[in-house]
């Protein structure tokens, strides 16, 4: 969901102006974020967590994964140690 939003919002990505093997990359990387996502809303943040560290590892200068990184490494800090 989007922040304010009561229903889902499909989100896009424009990518055709970006050079061949960017493109390769993102496509690649697109499994793990999806992949993440799904972790992360079913609360489970170390599966996100590895999920965007291999998009991020595939295309190190998307800030996508970065962005989800930080918010889950917010969340894991702030999580008591059991």
């Amino acid at each position: 969901f989007v922040k304010g939003k009561a229903r889902p919002v499909t989100i896009f990505e424009c990518y055709d102006l970006d050079p061949e093997d960017v493109k390769e990359k993102k496509k690649l990387s697109e499994t793990y974020l999806i992949m993440g996502l799904s972790y992360f809303k079913a609360e489970n943040y170390i599966g996100a967590l590895d999920e965007f560290e291999t998009a991020k590892a595939i295309l190190p200068k998307d800030p996508i994964p970065e962005f989800h990184l930080q918010r889950i490494k917010k969340i894991l800090e702030s999580e008591p140690i059991s």
